[in-house]
C-alpha cells in the first residue's frame, strides 16, 4: 500500500487522508499479522492517529465477518472509539459500559467496552480481534488476566506510553 488513503471524517466533514507514517504503520502491522504475529502494538504520541489506525483493522475484521472487541478504561475513550468507527461507515456498533446503557447493542459485531464493566459483570463478548486502547494499562495483574482470556484472538494495542512508570515490561 502506498500513497495517501482517504477516509471519512467522524464528524461528517470532508474526507481526510491517512498520513504517510500512518500508511507505513498499517503496512508494518499487516505484514506482522501475515507473518503469524497475533499481538501488535502501535506506539505513537498523542494526536498521531492511533485510533484511526485501529479503525482500519476494525473495518478489515468486519469485512471478513469477524467480531471485534475494543477495550478502553475511560468513558471519553469509549465514545471516541464509537464515533471513529461509526465515522468509517461501520454502524453495527454497541457499547458495554455501566455509564452508557443507551448505546448497548449486544448483537453488534463491534463491541466497545469498558474493561471495568466487563470485569464487574464477568462478561466475555465473543471477539476475533481485540483492540486494547491505552494498552500500557494491560500489564496490571487484573487487566492482564482479562487480556489472557482473549489469547486466541488477534490483538492490537494502541498507546503513547509503551513503558509503565513502575518499569513493568509490556510483554505479550
Amino acid at each position: 500500500m502506498t500513497g495517501i488513503l482517504p477516509f471519512s471524517s467522524p464528524t461528517g466533514g470532508a474526507p481526510k487522508a491517512l498520513r504517510p507514517y500512518q500508511i507505513r504503520g498499517l503496512e508494518l502491522g499487516r505484514q506482522a499479522y501475515r507473518e503469524g504475529k497475533r499481538a501488535i502494538l502501535f506506539v505513537g504520541p498523542t494526536g498521531m492517529g492511533k485510533t484511526r489506525l485501529g479503525t482500519e483493522f476494525v473495518q478489515n475484521a468486519i469485512r471478513g465477518g469477524r467480531r471485534v472487541l475494543w477495550l478502553a478504561h475511560r468513558r471519553e475513550l469509549l465514545t471516541q472509539a464509537r464515533d471513529a468507527i461509526r465515522g468509517e461507515g461501520v454502524s453495527d456498533v454497541g457499547i458495554i459500559a455501566a455509564s452508557l446503557p443507551q448505546f448497548a447493542n449486544p448483537r453488534a459485531s463491534v463491541q466497545i467496552a469498558s474493561l471495568q464493566t466487563l470485569l464487574a459483570r464477568d462478561e466475555l463478548p465473543p471477539a476475533d480481534l481485540v483492540v486494547f486502547d491505552e494498552a500500557h494499562h494491560f500489564v496490571s495483574s487484573e487487566w492482564h488476566a482479562f487480556a489472557e482470556k482473549y489469547k486466541s484472538a488477534t490483538r492490537l494495542g494502541l498507546t503513547a506510553t509503551p513503558v509503565r512508570s513502575d518499569g513493568t515490561a509490556m510483554g505479550d
